[in-house]
């Protein structure tokens, strides 16, 4: 009912970071969603909202940047996400020259020799 998987609950295998990620992404994530719209609607009122102010829970869904330097690192130099997206997914400030696309790979468009370019 919650979204926790069971084998994650009896504790079926050894290894349960596949059923961790799942429960984290199905049952805490929207759970926290819901709390922090519930303590929003009592904490802040009409007239405060209308003025900007809001209230934002952070930390129960960012990434480890070490468990997913792999991927960062192809999405990166591939060309497919900006630095700063990156960094921003992490939860980190963004740099000052980090709105740009910086590709390491030697993708070629297909006809072209690198001679050309």
């Amino acid at each position: 009912m919650l979204g926790i998987p069971p084998a994650l609950v009896l504790g079926e295998t050894a290894n349960n970071s596949e059923n961790l990620d799942l429960a984290i992404e199905s049952a805490v994530i929207p759970l926290g969603n819901k709390l922090s719209e519930g303590f929003a609607s009592i904490l802040i009122k009409k007239s405060g909202y209308s003025v900007g102010n809001t209230l934002q829970m952070t930390g129960f869904k960012t990434i480890n940047i070490l468990d997913r330097a792999d991927a960062i690192d192809k999405a990166g130099s591939s060309g497919v996400i900006k630095v700063n997206e990156v960094r921003e997914a992490a939860n980190l400030p963004p740099t000052e020259d980090g709105d740009r696309f910086i590709m390491t790979k030697n993708y070629e468009e297909k006809g072209k020799n690198s001679e050309d370019t």
